[in-house]
């Protein structure tokens, strides 16, 4: 238990001389249409919505713009937030989709993500899904809300094409669905797509180098530190918090030249939850199964044995990221079973 305190203490201390927030690059737009390339504080999607702090070239401190103020941030990942006024107040929107129809994506007070469309500079089409009863007034008479507004607010906009209105009676209120949607009608109103834009793959994999080490076990006496490679599966959109991890880590247990040896694989299969991401840092929970694969081989008199034998157990843990550019140092430790391992994402 010594050496986990030790190395809690050296984690920390090293997070904790990074207060700095991560910084992205993004090119605004001005209301006045003037541009500019600048340093931006790349926070969370709630936060970026009300407003952006952004630093000039050569300049030590941050700016606050507003929605009055910026008309939109590119970022250099592709990400686009336009300046958009929904029920009187303007916010930045992320933008998912432009065409003949504008896509943008809205995270709302109450946590729930919904969605607007705008041809041009007509009227906003608020893309929501009810989870109870809402009504509006229409024309002086109150209409209650179907919990699939979304599909009515869409069939009726796109209602000049047969094929694609049959369509939207199927789809999902998910994001991938509402932009592939969107497109589509987009395509048939003349937008042209770049191939790649077409054919997005929707999910991404990240993978990276690790190291693992078992303190202490009641069955198997682990002493030396094991090596892998780490491998994370999540939606390809901005903002995922769910993600799928998994690993693969060798650990030599025991070796004696020309006699014995014992060495064992894991490989657990985790669901991750990022509850926190903060600047350059993202605290993950995750939880599944693990696998134990344990090799076994002696000599005794003169005859080699060899034997092999599994053992799941549940996997339970916690996890911090420090992002590094496009990478990642992660520090992850777990109580099922008690291990803890350093890694590099790329």
């Amino acid at each position: 238990m010594l050496k986990i305190s030790l190395l809690f203490i050296v984690v920390l201390s090293v997070f904790s001389t990074y207060s700095q927030a991560q910084i992205s690059q993004a090119v605004i737009i001005f209301a006045n249409n003037d541009s500019l390339s600048a340093e931006i504080k790349d926070e969370k999607l709630k936060n970026i919505q009300t407003r952006v702090m952004y630093r000039e070239p050569g300049s030590d401190n941050f700016v606050t713009g507003l929605p009055g103020q910026i008309k939109s941030i590119r970022f250099t990942d592709g990400r686009l937030f336009e300046s958009v006024k929904t029920d009187s107040v303007s916010g930045f929107l992320l933008c998912l989709i432009k065409g003949y129809y504008t896509l943008y994506a809205k995270l709302e007070k109450n946590g729930l993500k919904t969605y607007y469309m705008r041809h041009e500079q007509d009227t906003l089409i608020h893309l929501f899904e009810t989870l109870t009863d809402q009504y509006v007034k229409v024309n002086g008479e109150l209409r209650r809300l179907s919990n699939f507004e979304y599909v009515h607010q869409l069939s009726n906009s796109m209602a000049d094409n047969g094929s694609i209105t049959a369509k939207i009676n199927e789809i999902r209120f998910r994001e991938d669905e509402l932009v592939a949607i969107v497109k589509q009608y987009n395509e048939f109103k003349g937008n042209k797509y770049p191939e790649d834009s077409i054919i997005k793959k929707k999910m991404k994999l990240s993978t990276g180098i690790l190291i693992n080490y078992y303190p202490y076990t009641e069955i198997f006496e682990l002493q030396a530190a094991g090596f892998g490679m780490s491998f994370d599966f999540y939606r390809n959109r901005p903002y995922q918090k769910f993600g799928l991890k998994t690993r693969f880590t060798f650990n030599i247990l025991e070796y004696t030249k020309n006699e014995s040896y014992k060495f064992n694989i894991e490989v657990p299969l985790a669901l991750s939850y990022n509850y926190l991401e903060r600047s350059r840092l993202r605290l993950y929970f995750l939880g599944g199964i693990t696998s134990f694969v344990f090799f076994e081989s002696e000599t005794s008199y003169g005859k080699r044995n060899n034997s092999i034998w599994g053992s799941p157990s549940p996997y339970l843990g916690t996890g911090i990221d420090y992002k590094i550019k496009k990478s990642a140092l992660r520090f992850e430790i777990s109580v099922l079973p008690l291990r803890y391992m350093l890694a590099y994402i790329f």
